[in-house]
C-alpha cells in the first residue's frame, strides 16, 4: 500500500520528454516541424520567451563593413510583465496510491482520478465523498485558478492547445490534457505597441496564410492559440531582447572610434542619439536591427567629414555636430527605417597619448599666455582705474565749488527777496493805514455835513429863519484865506493880487 506515493504519472512524462528532444533536434538542423503537437508548443514557448524576459544590461556593438567598427549603447531593459504564476511550478497531479480494497476520504474542493487496475476504466470522483475501491489507483488532480489578468494555456494529448480568459478554474484532466498553465495577459501602456503573427487554424503557420498586425496600447489581451508575438533584438550579440516597442523618444550612445584627420590624428568621438519610432510597418520590413543600421550611418557621417579635415578644422567645426544635418546618411537611413531621429548630441572626442600630450602642453601654453595677457590687462585696468578716480575726485571738488557758490548766490537772492517783501509789506501797511485815515476823515466829513444840514433843517423849519442870510453871515466871518503883505523899508510901494477861487476854497468854512 501507498507503493509509488507522490509520483507523477510516468507516461506523461516520457511523452512530454520525447516530444521537446524531437522539437530541439529537428530546430537546431534548420527543419520546421509540421507536427501540430511540437508547433503548438512552439507558439507556446515562443510566449514564455516574451513574457518572462530578463534584465538587459548595457552592451556594445560593432556592426561590420565600417573602417572603425562603432559601439552603440542601447540602454534598454527587459520587459515589464506580470511575474509568472506560481501554479505553473507545482504538479498537475500528486498522490498516486494504490488500493486493494477499502475507503478513502476525499475531502471537500479535491478531485482524484480513479483508475480500475482489472478493467482499466477510469473515472473522476470530487469530494467530499468516501467511495469504496477496489484494486484501483488513485491520483489527486490540480484545480488551475485564472484571475481577470490572467488565462489558461490547456495543451491536449491530441496536440490541440485552448487559451481560456479568466476569470475561471479548470480541473487538470490526465486522460485528454498534457499541461495547463497560467500566464498573464499582454498588458500595454498608452506609449508601447507590439506585432502580433496568426496563422489560419489547421495551417502549418507558413507562407502566405501568416498575418501580421500591430496592436496599440493602451490594452489588455490574451493571445489565441494561433497567435504569438514577435520578439526583437536589437543592438547585436548582447543586446537589448524585448517584445514591447515603445512609441515615446529612446536615446542611445554611440562611439566611433579610429577617425582620422588629414594631418593622421586619431579621435574617438562620442554622440548621444535621441530617436522615435513613427512607422512600424516600415520598421518590420526594412530591418531587423535599426539599432545597428543607425549606429552604421552616423559612422560613415562621421568618417566622411573627418576624412578631409584637419585637426584644427575639425575642432573648429565641433559645433556643428550637434546638428542632424551633418550626418546625412543617419537621417536617410532612420527615415527609411520607420524612425524620425530627433536630437543628436556630441559629447566630446579624445585622441591617442601622443596627441594627447601635445593637446595639453598647448593648452598649458595657451593657459600661460592667457594669463600674462590677463595679468597685464588687470595692470592696464587698475591704471584706468586710478586716472578715472582722480578725475571722479577733481569733477567732485569742481562740483562741490560750484554747489558752494551756488548756495552763496542762492543765499543773497533770497535775502534780497526777503527784503523787499519786508518792504512791501510795510507800504502796504502804510497805504492801508493811510486809506483807513483818510476813509475816517472822509467819514467825519459826511457826519459833520449831515450835522448842519439837520442844524439848518431845524433853524428853517422851526425857527423860521433865513438860512441865506445865516449862510452869508458865516461866510463873511470866515474868509477863505488870509493874505499878509510885507513891504519891508519900501512902505510906498503897490501890490496887485489876483486869485482865483479854489476848491478848498470853496468848501472851508
Amino acid at each position: 500500500m501507498n507503493k509509488g506515493h507522490n509520483q507523477p504519472f510516468q507516461g506523461q512524462e516520457l511523452m512530454t520528454m520525447k516530444a521537446r528532444a524531437n522539437y530541439q533536434r529537428n530546430r537546431s538542423h534548420g527543419q520546421y516541424v509540421s507536427n501540430p503537437v511540437l508547433q503548438q508548443q512552439d507558439i507556446l514557448q515562443v510566449q514564455e520567451n516574451i513574457f518572462a524576459q530578463p534584465p538587459v544590461a548595457p552592451h556594445a556593438f560593432a556592426p561590420p563593413g565600417a573602417v572603425a567598427p562603432p559601439t552603440a549603447t542601447y540602454g534598454r531593459g527587459g520587459d515589464s510583465v506580470t511575474p509568472m504564476d506560481p501554479q505553473n511550478s507545482l504538479p498537475a497531479t500528486w498522490g498516486r496510491e494504490d488500493v486493494w480494497c477499502s475507503h478513502r476520504t476525499i475531502e471537500d474542493g479535491s478531485r482524484v482520478l480513479a483508475r480500475s487496475n482489472r478493467t482499466g476504466e477510469a473515472r473522476f470522483v470530487d469530494g467530499p465523498a468516501r467511495p469504496f475501491l477496489y484494486r484501483s489507483t488513485i491520483v489527486y488532480v490540480r484545480q488551475y485558478t485564472a484571475s481577470t489578468t490572467t488565462y489558461l494555456v490547456v495543451s491536449y494529448r491530441s496536440g490541440e492547445i485552448k487559451h481560456i480568459m479568466g476569470p475561471t478554474q479548470l480541473w487538470f484532466d490526465p486522460l485528454t490534457m498534457s499541461s495547463v498553465k497560467v500566464m498573464p495577459v499582454v498588458r500595454l501602456n498608452s506609449n508601447e505597441a507590439l506585432v502580433m503573427f496568426s496563422s489560419p487554424d489547421g495551417e502549418d503557420g507558413a507562407g502566405e496564410d501568416v498575418q501580421r498586425r500591430i496592436i496599440y496600447g493602451p490594452t489588455a489581451m490574451m493571445p489565441a492559440h494561433n497567435e504569438w508575438i514577435e520578439t526583437f533584438s536589437w543592438g547585436g550579440e548582447g543586446g537589448a531582447t524585448f517584445s514591447r516597442l515603445r512609441l515615446v523618444p529612446e536615446e542611445f550612445s554611440v562611439e566611433i572610434e579610429n577617425a582620422r584627420t588629414t594631418d593622421d590624428a586619431t579621435l574617438k568621438l562620442n554622440f548621444a542619439l535621441v530617436f522615435r519610432l513613427v512607422d512600424i510597418e516600415r520598421m518590420c520590413d526594412e530591418t531587423a536591427d535599426p539599432v545597428a543600421d543607425v549606429t552604421s550611418a552616423i559612422a560613415a557621417d562621421v568618417l566622411a567629414f573627418v576624412s578631409k579635415m584637419s585637426f584644427e578644422e575639425f575642432k573648429a567645426f565641433t559645433e556643428n555636430l550637434n546638428n542632424t544635418d551633418s550626418f546625412p546618411n543617419l537621417v536617410r537611413r532612420a527615415e527609411a527605417s520607420g524612425f524620425q531621429i530627433m536630437n543628436i548630441a556630441f559629447r566630446g572626442y579624445s585622441g591617442t597619448s601622443t596627441m594627447q600630450g601635445l593637446q595639453e602642453r598647448g593648452f598649458e601654453r595657451r593657459k600661460q599666455l592667457e594669463l600674462e595677457t590677463e595679468t597685464e590687462s588687470q595692470k592696464q585696468e587698475l591704471l584706468a582705474f586710478k586716472q578715472r578716480a582722480e578725475l571722479e575726485r577733481s569733477n567732485e571738488r569742481r562740483e562741490m565749488e560750484l554747489a558752494e557758490k551756488n548756495h552763496v548766490m542762492e543765499l543773497a537772492i533770497l535775502e534780497q527777496e526777503k527784503q523787499a517783501k519786508i518792504k512791501a509789506t510795510a507800504a502796504r501797511i502804510e497805504l492801508e493805514a493811510r486809506q483807513a485815515e483818510m476813509a475816517a476823515e472822509e467819514e467825519h466829513a459826511r457826519n459833520m455835513l449831515a450835522l448842519r444840514t439837520d442844524y439848518l433843517r431845524t433853524l428853517a423849519s422851526d425857527l423860521s429863519v433865513d438860512l441865506t442870510k445865516v449862510l452869508v453871515a458865516q461866510a463873511a466871518i470866515s474868509p477863505d484865506s488870509f493874505i499878509k503883505v510885507d513891504l519891508g523899508d519900501n512902505p510906498e510901494g503897490t501890490v496887485h493880487l489876483h486869485a482865483s477861487p479854489t476848491p478848498s476854497s470853496q468848501t472851508r468854512r
